[in-house]
C-alpha cells in the first residue's frame, strides 16, 4: 500500500513544459482550503467602509434600480457600481456579494501571478510558492474578505497586463490596463513603466489609445442612467479633492515631516515633485541601452509602484496592494531579493492594522524609513543589472 500511494503522489504531470507531480497538486489543494479556510472565517467582519458606503450604495440601487447610477450618492467608477446593482438585485447578502467578488478576483491574482513566475523561471517549486503566498497573503486576504474592499478587481486586471507583455502580446496587455484603469484610477500609478517599455519598443504608440478608450467605455454605464459626462468624469477628480492629510495611512516619504503641516502648500507642491521624480527615472531607464529581459520587465514595474505610492501625497493603505503583489513576484523570480516581499507585507499588514483598528501600534516613521530603504537598495540593483547588460552603442 505505501509503494503504490507513493506512486501515486510522485506520478508526473506536465504543464507549460514544465513537470509538476501529484505532491505538487496536493499542495496546492491542501493551500486553496487553507485561503478559502481563512476568508470564510472574516465572512461576518463588517467594516466602516460597507456600513458608511457600500451598504447605502446598495439600498439606493434596491430602491431606484439601475437608474441610481446617475446619482451622486458614489464616489466610485461605473464598472463596480454595476458590480454592486447585480449584487443589490440578487438574493445574496450585499456583505458576503461583495466579498465574494473580491475573493474570486484573489484566486485570479493568485493564478496569474503563478504563470508570470512560471514563465519567468520554469520553476516548479517557485511557481507553486507564488500561487501559495499570495492566496494567503494577510494583506489580500484582509483587503477582500475582512474588508470588503475591491483592490482586487483591479490589480487582477494589471497582473493581466503585465502577463501579456510578457508573452508579447502588447494589444491585449493595454487592454487589460484600460480595464484596470476603469475599476480604480490608482492603476495609472504603474503608466511610467509602460512608458519606459515603450521606449525599449516592447509597445507601440497607437497601443496607448486603448487606456483612454476603455475608460470611456467604462463610463457609459452612467451616462446610460442619465449622468451627465462631465459629471461621471468628474467621479475620479472627486476622489482626489477629498483628502484632508498628506497621508491617509500609508507610511510613505511624508511621515517623516509630518501630515498636517502646510497641507495646502505641500500637497499640489508634492505631485510634481512626484512627476519630477518619476521623469528622472523614466529618461534614465529609457536612454541608457541595454538587455531588457523579463526578469528586468517585472523588476520595473515593481519600482515604478513603490516610488510613486512612497512619493506621492493622500495615499491611502491600501495603495501598496500592487507593489505587494509585485514584491512577492520579483521576490520568487530572484530569491536574493526575497527580503523586500517580507519587509513590504510587514510594512503593508501595519497600515492596514492602523485603519481597521485606529491605533498605531508601530511609529509610522519607522514603516516610511523601511519602504525607503526597499526604494533606495532596489533602485541600486536596478541601475547595476542596467550597467552589467549594456548594448553600448548598439540599437535596442
Amino acid at each position: 500500500m505505501d509503494q503504490y500511494l507513493r506512486k501515486i503522489i510522485y506520478k508526473k504531470l506536465r504543464f507549460d513544459n514544465v513537470e509538476f507531480t501529484v505532491l505538487d497538486v496536493i499542495f496546492l489543494i491542501g493551500i486553496g482550503i487553507s485561503g478559502l479556510m481563512m476568508r470564510l472565517s472574516l465572512k461576518s467582519f463588517v467594516s466602516g467602509d460597507f456600513t458608511f458606503f457600500l451598504e447605502p450604495w446598495i439600498n439606493e440601487f434596491k430602491a431606484n434600480g439601475f437608474g441610481a447610477l446617475s446619482g451622486d450618492f458614489y464616489n466610485y467608477n461605473p464598472p463596480y457600481m454595476v458590480i454592486l446593482y447585480f449584487i443589490a438585485k440578487s438574493n445574496i447578502n450585499p456583505l458576503t456579494g461583495i466579498k465574494v467578488v473580491s475573493c474570486i478576483f484573489d484566486l485570479i491574482i493568485s493564478l496569474v501571478a503563478s504563470l508570470i513566475v512560471l514563465d519567468v523561471t520554469k520553476n516548479k517549486l517557485r511557481t507553486s510558492f507564488t500561487y501559495a503566498a499570495l492566496w494567503i497573503l494577510p494583506t489580500i486576504v484582509a483587503n477582500g474578505s475582512m474588508w470588503g474592499q475591491c483592490d482586487a478587481i483591479y490589480g487582477a486586471f494589471l497582473l493581466l497586463s503585465i502577463y501579456l507583455l510578457l508573452k508579447e502580446r502588447p494589444t491585449l496587455a493595454m487592454v487589460f490596463l484600460g480595464i484596470a484603469v476603469g475599476f480604480k484610477m490608482q492603476a495609472i500609478f504603474l503608466l511610467p513603466a509602460y512608458i519606459i517599455l515603450w521606449s525599449k519598443r516592447k509597445l507601440k504608440l497607437v497601443q496607448f489609445l486603448w487606456i483612454p478608450g476603455i475608460y470611456f467605455i467604462s463610463l457609459l454605464p452612467a451616462i446610460f442612467a442619465g449622468k451627465s459626462l462631465a459629471d461621471t468624469i468628474g467621479i475620479y477628480m472627486g476622489q482626489a479633492k477629498e483628502q484632508t492629510y498628506l497621508e491617509m495611512n500609508w507610511p510613505g516619504l511624508y511621515e517623516l515631516i509630518g501630515i498636517e503641516p502646510y497641507y495646502d502648500y505641500y500637497g499640489p507642491a508634492a505631485i510634481w515633485f512626484t512627476l519630477g521624480i518619476l521623469m528622472c527615472i523614466m529618461f534614465y531607464l529609457s536612454y541608457k541601452i541595454y538587455e531588457v529581459n523579463k526578469t528586468h520587465m517585472i523588476d520595473v514595474f515593481l519600482y515604478i509602484a513603490m516610488v510613486t505610492v512612497y512619493f506621492l501625497p493622500y495615499m491611502h493603505e491600501r495603495y501598496g496592494y500592487v507593489a505587494g503583489i509585485l514584491a512577492i513576484i520579483v521576490g520568487l523570480v530572484n530569491t536574493k531579493k526575497l527580503y523586500i516581499p517580507i519587509i513590504h507585507v510587514i510594512v503593508s499588514y501595519g497600515a492596514y492594522q492602523s485603519c481597521l483598528a485606529d491605533r498605531r501600534v508601530v511609529p509610522f516613521w519607522l514603516y516610511s524609513f523601511a519602504l525607503l530603504f526597499l526604494i533606495l537598495d532596489f533602485g541600486v540593483y536596478i541601475f547595476k543589472y542596467i550597467h552589467k547588460n549594456s548594448l553600448g552603442n548598439k540599437e535596442v
